[in-house]
């Protein structure tokens, strides 16, 4: 029988985190997707299941899935980004093409805008897949940013202390929205980022892998200046024979730049891992991030995971 495409029904979503899961250890990266994982991702205003998302079916299995991630902006350049795996077992017969040109369909549609700015599709690829780099090339993409997973173990945690000033305090729920408002200006001057929603702030920092316990801000008097989200995700302990905290977002104001207070915030992430009995510290960077960021979590024991590249096509 042929491979067809047709659109997620909530009752995939089991299996389709089945195939995801299997797809990421086919490469050597332990991700145990979830059920819940994939049913935060499917919601609305980014993704909207009923238009968004597809599965491959081959004689009544599902073999694949793949989605977009919508991210309209009004500044810089609007995005979407296309996820899709294939069941290792599965590959090589051709719903990896059908499913990439599903969403590459998908995305041209949902970009159909006259806002004016720059139209870019990406799609981020792990740098151990050697199938999915020539389906990108043959349908007009290339390769522009790479990133890295640093890990560190946590059998220390350094105390960097906190610069003169600034007040490193725990998450503060009520405080979130400035938080957001640092996020949007410490980022306005890296690549591939647009200013980011209140909704998806909300997601970001409060859905599927939160963990605000470990999460914390930084004070200039009353002033937000800086912030550290951080995820868990205790689903890849087995697999990974590790309990990773993941720094999964850092931002400081350009103001305060280079006055030690991510080094601070960092420091004080590892030592609350390393109180919840936790074996590892994460974190994925770009790799020309203008800060330097890659260099401070160097100095903070930081050694290369593992990576990927980002394939982008602009329309």
């Amino acid at each position: 029988m042929s491979i067809v495409i047709r659109p997620l029904e909530p009752g995939d979503l089991p299996r389709l985190a089945e195939v995801f899961a299997a797809a990421f250890a086919a490469h050597g990266h332990t991700v145990v997707t979830t059920a819940e994982e994939l049913a935060e991702e499917f919601q609305p205003p980014h993704c909207d299941p009923r238009t968004d998302a597809v599965v491959a079916v081959e004689n009544g299995r599902i073999i694949g899935g793949a989605h977009t991630i919508f991210l309209p902006s009004t500044e810089r350049e609007v995005r979407c980004y296309l996820e899709g795996k294939v069941d290792p077992p599965s590959r090589g017969r051709g719903a990896g093409g059908a499913l990439l040109d599903w969403s590459l369909g998908r995305a041209e549609e949902l970009l159909a805008t006259d806002t004016g700015l720059p139209r870019v599709v990406r799609v981020s690829v792990l740098e151990e897949d050697r199938a999915l780099p020539p389906l990108l090339l043959a349908r007009g993409f290339g390769a522009v940013r790479w990133f890295s997973a640093l890990l560190r173990p946590l059998e220390d945690a350094p105390d960097t202390g906190g610069p003169d000033g600034i007040r490193i305090a725990p998450w503060d729920a009520a405080r979130s929205a400035d938080a957001l408002g640092v996020n949007n200006i410490a980022f306005a001057d890296h690549w591939g980022s647009a200013p980011m929603q209140a909704e998806g702030w909300t997601q970001r920092t409060t859905g599927y892998g939160s963990h605000l316990a470990t999460s914390f801000m930084a004070f200039e008097d009353d002033r937000v200046v800086a912030f550290l989200n951080s995820h868990r995700y205790d689903v890849d302990d087995e697999a990974t024979g590790m309990t990773i905290g993941w720094v999964n977002q850092l931002g400081t104001l350009p103001t305060h730049r280079r006055r030690g207070i991510a080094t601070a915030l960092v420091s004080g992430a590892l030592r609350a891992y390393r109180a919840e009995g936790w074996t590892h510290a994460a974190i994925e960077v770009d790799d020309d991030n203008p800060t330097g960021a890659r260099g401070l979590y160097g100095s903070l024991g930081f050694t290369p995971w593992r990576g990927s590249v980002t394939w982008e096509k602009r329309l």
